[in-house]
């Protein structure tokens, strides 16, 4: 009986390096959280630990070290704890080796998705490829039809062009040399005109031909006496002349009556200013920046639209007078309607 109970009782489990880790802890009454802050650890890191919970936590380095220091904080020697460590690694490790084997086996070349998934890349390649290829002997193809079709076109044009410039230069070639052989040509080709066509428009034509010769001759003969008729208008214009000056004189002595002076307007600039000047008409205008120095009569219809951006490096004069703005000036900037003929 003795020796069937002693079989039956089953062996004591190994203890683990984190079991006896918290072992110590509690029977010297420190607390996880205090265990924590001397490690630099989390909570959660020191309970995993204890527990030989490996798989949240880094490399087995890494574990080692966490090991180390949490023996030395609880003044017990390391070696049995790092001893513990290792008898537990093995299968750590080959469960890690067993997942990484996974790993390569899922990634594999040789799987049918990832050869179909190859071959379609490779295939849709080859298809791009082609179909460049004959686009790229099509274009040239392409041009040099475009250019054979254009040949035949120019030289079908070519004729007609010339066609068209031979009839210009022919006929003015017979109409300079005489009137009476037009007239004889004319004469001669009445009668078939007038069975074809009938009589009509060929007597008008004839009748228009014969009063232009006839008003020719008559010009051509009161052009003779025409010295005589010079020196009648020349006399005529002599004694018209005297006449014709004293009426411009009277009205040279008579223009500064009507027409009053203008007051004239001049814009000086002391310094560099931007200036935006419009007259009423709207075709006045200075527009821009205005270097120091400068000056600026205004033309135009007055009143005048100005805007000054330096108003205190701007002079307005009228005649020679200053015209005072400063009331219409805000920070440096001046904004008025200027009239010149109502300033004082």
């Amino acid at each position: 009986m003795n020796a069937a109970a002693t079989e039956e009782v089953p062996e004591p489990a190994q203890e683990g390096p984190g079991e006896r880790l918290r072992s110590i802890r509690e029977a010297q009454g420190l607390d996880i959280s205090r265990v924590a802050a001397e490690l630099h650890l989390s909570a959660p890191v020191v309970q995993a630990i204890e527990a030989d919970d490996y798989s949240g936590l880094p490399g087995s380095v890494f574990v080692q070290g966490y090991l180390r220091n949490y023996a030395r904080l609880l003044s017990i020697p390391d070696e049995p704890i790092l001893a513990a460590f290792q008898d537990l690694k093995p299968d750590n490790d080959r469960q890690l080796n067993l997942k990484a084997a996974q790993v390569r086996h899922e990634l594999r070349s040789s799987h049918a998705g990832v050869r179909i998934i190859t071959w379609l890349i490779v295939i849709g390649l080859v298809v791009l490829v082609l179909t460049w290829w004959r686009g790229y002997l099509k274009w040239p193809m392409s041009e040099n039809g475009m250019e054979s079709a254009q040949e035949p076109i120019q030289e079908s044009a070519e004729p007609e062009f010339d066609a068209q410039q031979t009839p210009i230069l022919v006929p003015f070639a017979p109409q300079a040399e005489s009137s009476v052989t037009e007239t004889e040509d004319a004469a001669q080709i009445q009668p078939q005109i007038e069975e074809v066509v009938g009589a009509g428009p060929a007597e008008q034509a004839v009748e228009q031909a014969e009063t232009e010769m006839e008003e020719v001759i008559q010009t051509q003969s009161e052009a003779q006496p025409q010295p005589e008729s010079t020196i009648a208008v020349t006399d005529t214009a002599s004694q018209e002349a005297p006449e014709e000056s004293a009426v411009a004189e009277a009205v040279v002595e008579e223009a500064p009556v009507a027409a009053a002076p203008s007051r004239k307007a001049v814009v000086e600039f002391l310094d560099d200013c931007w200036v935006d000047i419009r007259d009423a008409s709207g075709q006045f205008k200075l527009v821009g920046l205005q270097k120091k120095g400068g000056s600026s009569v205004l033309a135009g219809e007055a009143p005048y639209k100005m805007v000054l951006g330096n108003a205190a490096s701007v002079r307005v004069m009228v005649n020679g007078e200053d015209y005072d703005f400063t009331p219409h000036t805000r920070g440096n900037v001046a904004r008025f309607t200027f009239d010149p003929a109502s300033s004082r």
